[in-house]
């Protein structure tokens, strides 16, 4: 089973920078109505994610800081 975890964005921030994310929230969709995105995909690890979330907000992201496994 896989963990949730929630995460709060600005909405211009998704709107601008995400087209998958802007198609949601200006669809007249489910989504758009409620502000809420539920990915049905999961992530294979939350820190990928978190570096996805970096790079939204910073237009960059710090790889010294990840930890690779193989």
């Amino acid at each position: 089973m896989f963990e949730a975890f929630e995460y709060h964005f600005y909405e211009v921030l998704l709107v601008k920078r995400t087209p998958y994310f802007a198609a949601l929230l200006r669809s007249g969709m489910q989504e758009s109505k409620s502000r809420c995105i539920t990915l049905s995909t999961e992530v294979d690890r939350e820190d990928a994610f978190a570096k996805y979330v970096e790079y939204l907000y910073l237009d960059d992201y710090d790889v010294d800081d990840i930890q690779f496994t193989m």
